[in-house]
């Protein structure tokens, strides 16, 4: 995570940035990342977030990919256990 800070709009809410590595299990392709995304910590228990994930590039097939990941889910901010999904949409050719 490269910055985690309060929302000013909304102080219940922690507004980050960051960088992600995706590797796929099968095969050891990775997907590199840029990300950001909220959270409402509320509810400690079980945060709500939303992170997107803009892809910027890749190792193998996905050499130059890009497009974007949106994952949703929970996060408990005591046992950092968290539940969600994805959804996106990659492009694998677009550098090419």
């Amino acid at each position: 995570m490269d910055a985690l800070e309060p929302d000013p709009a909304e102080p219940d809410h922690l507004i980050y940035t960051g960088h992600s590595v995706i590797r796929r299990v099968h095969g050891g392709a990775v997907l590199y990342g840029t990300d950001s995304g909220v959270m409402d910590i509320t509810a400690p228990f079980a945060a709500p977030f939303v992170t997107t994930v803009n892809i910027v590039d890749g190792t193998k097939q996905y050499a130059g990919a890009t497009r974007q990941i949106v994952a949703t889910g929970t996060l408990s901010l005591i046992t950092g256990d968290a539940v969600g999904a994805y959804t996106g949409t990659i492009d694998k050719h677009a550098a090419r």
